[in-house]
């Protein structure tokens, strides 16, 4: 089991890095393999998301963008249907700030099967605690409440497709465990940047988790992936030093 882990997890930083890395002459990319696959990215409209959707498309899959900007996001599948024309490629618009739009976007997608779901909604500010309409802070929110919420309006789509993915894109492998997460699950209380990046780290390592070990859930695979900062909009620039890709083990249920 552990040498099955490990190997998996090699292969979804692999995964990962190829997906949102530029073609090069040194790195050649591996042939396409999603030919007939359909694919949602939620935060598909800009940085890591909106690679990941493009090499999804480059590589044959159907490409659906979730975002708010309706003109990144019509720009993207422009793009999407430039790579790969023969694709069923489209943007649902959806404020990922808010959990019942999240849970009606996605309730909206889940009659077809489902071959891969991405989740790279997020936000990189100073902020402290600020709530959304519905009481949540806004980084916890697009970080973990909103990825759960889409991941269980999509398990039934998921479930129905021969070999699914779910990535978060967010930081394992980079977090620390946060030891409030018994008595301060919202982090209504201590709010700091660094209890607010590491809560929703581990929250995320522990929904797939949980998820992996699920009756039904046996042969979707759940990845969190920590493949570093992009310059994107979601927020200050970022430092200037490079990241490598880092994840946690992948998470299946093989009993």
């Amino acid at each position: 089991m552990r040498q099955r882990l490990a190997l998996t997890a090699a292969a979804s930083a692999i995964t990962v890095a190829l997906l949102f890395l530029p073609p090069s002459p040194t790195m050649p990319l591996p042939p396409a393999s999603f030919a007939g696959k359909r694919a949602l990215v939620f935060g598909g409209t800009s940085g890591i998301g909106r690679g990941i959707a493009l090499k999804l498309g480059e590589h044959g899959a159907s490409v659906t963008v979730i975002g708010r900007d309706a003109a990144r996001g019509e720009e993207v599948v422009r793009a999407l249907r430039a790579f790969n024309p023969g694709g069923a490629h489209a943007f649902a618009p959806c404020d990922a700030f808010l959990l019942r739009e999240v849970a009606t976007t996605a309730a909206a997608a889940a009659a077809p099967p489902l071959d891969v779901l991405v989740l790279s909604q997020g936000m990189a500010t100073l902020q402290g605690f600020t709530p959304t309409v519905e009481g949540l802070d806004e980084k916890l929110a697009l970080h973990y409440w909103g990825r759960v919420a889409a991941t269980r309006a999509l398990l039934p789509a998921l479930r129905r497709a021969p070999s699914p993915v779910v990535l978060s894109v967010l930081s394992g492998g980079v977090h620390s465990p946060f030891a409030g997460w018994r008595d301060n699950f919202e982090l209504s209380q201590g709010y700091s940047i660094p209890n607010a990046a590491n809560a929703a780290g581990f929250y995320n390592d522990l929904a797939a988790e949980a998820q992996a070990k699920e009756a039904g859930n046996e042969k979707v695979l759940f990845l969190h992936a920590a493949p570093g900062f992009v310059n994107t909009r979601c927020g200050p620039p970022p430092p200037p030093f490079p990241s490598a890709p880092r994840n946690r083990p992948a998470h299946r249920n093989n009993t």
